[in-house]
């Protein structure tokens, strides 16, 4: 019966959707996020440092820039690689390591064009403005 309801409600729901008739309660501003994400999947397997460095370097800058987006701070990195996840037949392999920054930080040193961006006027240390 429970599930009967449920899907009834669904439907009645859809059918408003369809005339126009807004069912979800929209928040006016979404929430900060608690974590941010910038993964990349190479198309073929990496044996070079450089190409990697480059990779974490590129996502670590996206991640700031998110950051900034949404006015928040983090004060701990997390880089991971792994390998094998989709070929059942290659050999699994995952490193991680998380660093933690001596206080909170959302500048990454360069713009999207890779250009160099000079770090922000104030700086928020531990509650305080330098």
């Amino acid at each position: 019966m429970h599930d009967l309801f449920n899907r009834l409600t669904v439907d009645l729901k859809t059918a408003r959707e369809l005339r126009g008739i807004s069912c979800l309660a929209l928040e006016g501003q979404v929430p900060p996020r608690q974590e941010i994400c910038c993964s990349r999947m190479f198309g073929k397997r990496l044996h070079e440092l450089p190409p990697i460095r480059e990779a974490v370097a590129t996502y670590a800058a996206r991640a700031c820039e998110k950051l900034r987006a949404q006015h928040s701070l983090c004060k701990k990195v997390r880089v991971s690689i792994r390998t094998g996840m989709f070929n059942p037949d290659e050999p699994k392999f995952g490193k991680g390591i998380i660093c933690e920054l001596p206080y909170p930080w959302h500048y990454s040193g360069c713009g999207r064009d890779g250009s160099y961006l000079p770090p922000p006027a104030q700086i928020r240390t531990c509650g305080t403005t330098a």
